[in-house]
Order: C-alpha cells, then sequence, then structure tokens
C-alpha cells in the first residue's frame, strides 16, 4: 500500500483545525482515524493510495511493488504535483528524469487526454515526477506525514 497528499501551501491544519500532523506510528488509533477523517473531507486536500496484490509483489519483489504503488498513488491523485516528496531513501525509477523531459512528458499526456486520442507516450500512470526521498519524512513533512496517515 502507498499513499499520496497534496496539501496546498496556503492550507494550514494546525491553525484550521488544530491538527498537527506528524508520523502516524506516533499517534493512537483513534487519533489517526480522526485525523484521516479531515484529510480526506477537507476541499482542498487530495488523498489517493495504491494497493499491490500480493501476487504481483511476488512476481516483482516488495521494492518495486512498493515504487509501482507509490507511482499508482500519485498517478490517481486528482492534480498533478509539481514536485513529489517521498517517505524513505529511493523514488521510483521512472521519476528520475530531466526537469525538461518531465515537463514535455506531462504536457504531452495531458494533451493526449484532452483530445480524446491514442498515445505511444506515457500513460496518466507512468509520467516521471520530479522528486525527492526523505529519510525519515513523515516526521519531518506535513504532506508525508498525512499519507501516512
Amino acid at each position: 500500500v502507498a499513499a499520496a497528499c497534496h496539501i496546498p501551501l496556503h492550507v494550514n491544519l494546525e491553525k484550521e483545525k488544530g491538527i498537527i500532523l506528524k508520523d502516524s506510528k506516533k499517534l493512537s488509533e483513534k487519533k489517526r482515524e480522526e485525523i484521516f477523517e479531515e484529510l480526506t473531507s477537507h476541499p482542498q486536500i487530495v488523498c489517493s493510495w495504491a494497493v499491490i496484490p500480493h501476487d504481483r509483489i511476488d512476481e516483482i519483489n516488495i521494492l518495486q511493488a512498493t515504487f509501482e504503488a507509490m507511482d499508482q498513488a500519485v498517478s490517481r491523485l486528482d492534480c498533478t504535483p509539481d514536485y513529489v516528496l517521498v517517505d524513505g531513501n529511493m523514488v521510483p525509477e521512472v521519476w528520475t528524469t530531466s526537469k525538461t523531459a518531465t515537463a514535455k512528458m506531462i504536457a504531452k499526456a495531458k494533451e493526449t487526454r484532452s483530445s480524446g486520442e491514442a498515445s505511444d507516450g506515457p500513460s496518466s500512470d507512468n509520467v516521471p515526477y520530479q522528486s525527492e526521498p526523505i529519510v525519515k519524512g513523515d516526521s519531518t513533512c506535513i504532506a508525508i506525514a498525512a499519507a501516512s496517515i
């Protein structure tokens, strides 16, 4: 399972709702459920997740399945992120293209989707993102902490 969460910069959950986002492992089950409800019902916060079946994990290994879940979760967001922060020390290889190539691929994917044409370019499930791994990111980044919930 992997989750993605986009929180616009102007949204401040601490000021709005008194919610302090931190590592989900440090929250009680009840608090996690309360925060999950706030995150998923907030009109400006976008969340998504992906689950990789056990037979797929066996086929490609746990690390590749994790990357596949990350890619699916981010591609399912109702927005296209400018930059993706990842909890850990690695990002999916498909996301490691140059910024120029990324911009061109995203533009082509959007153009193809809006025109309804078939494409031989990237699908919405395989668009690379500028990204950065952050070790212990769920303790230092609110978007990663939100996704961990």
